[in-house]
């Protein structure tokens, strides 16, 4: 019987990436047994309109240098290369139709899933994709009812369904920008070359 590749994919601004992003690719690409995790940039996120992002260029270059060598990890553009607000919706009917052959599954921490309702056409998403949720930490246990979730139960019942405990990483980008612009290090946070590439071309200053 063909095996069918089922890939995960990773969203976000990546504005700067970090290991946190690179854990929880690895904790979702092992528990739920991808062949691959497809970290994807967003060019406008639809919940971060109202905030001014790096280059694409930087954002893609630094997210390249993050997971270079790193076996099961690849970036795309798509979101870029389509341009506009990047819904997620979107993007999943897009690469359904460009890779019929492959399962696709969204990854997610755990603080995503109370927003889960305010994303463009959460039903269809998730009747087209698995989500797979990693734990964060600060995140209350009861996020993982479906209860909880202001969706429609079975919609809510889909999106908790598959949850990865993961190593609980709470590295954020935020912290990591306001660090450089204290000029206090980053180097435990980030990969060596992506603090080498914000050093050299003086990001978030």
């Amino acid at each position: 019987m063909k095996h069918t590749r089922k890939i995960g994919l990773l969203g976000g601004t990546f504005d700067p990436p970090h290991l946190g992003h690179s854990i929880m690719a690895l904790d979702a690409l092992e528990a739920a047994e991808l062949d691959q995790v497809m970290f994807l940039p967003a060019a406008v996120p639809p919940h971060k309109r109202d905030r001014v992002l790096t280059e694409a260029g930087d954002r893609l270059a630094m997210l390249n240098l993050a997971v270079a060598g790193q076996t099961g990890f690849l970036v795309s553009d798509l979101e870029f290369q389509r341009g506009g607000v990047s819904y997620t919706i979107d993007t999943i009917r897009q690469l359904r139709e460009m890779h019929p052959e492959v399962t696709w599954a969204w990854i997610i921490g755990a603080d995503t899933l109370p927003e889960l309702h305010t994303w463009k056409e959460i039903d269809q998403l998730l009747d087209l994709c698995e989500l797979l949720t990693v734990y964060r930490p600060g995140v209350d246990s009861t996020t993982r009812e479906p209860s909880s979730l202001r969706l429609s139960s079975s919609s809510a019942e889909k999106a908790t369904r598959h949850w990865i405990q993961g190593h609980g990483i709470g590295i954020s980008s935020t912290d990591i920008r306001a660090r450089v612009r204290k000029g206090l290090p980053i180097d435990s946070l980030v990969n060596p070359a992506v603090a080498a590439y914000i050093e050299e071309h003086h990001l978030y200053r």
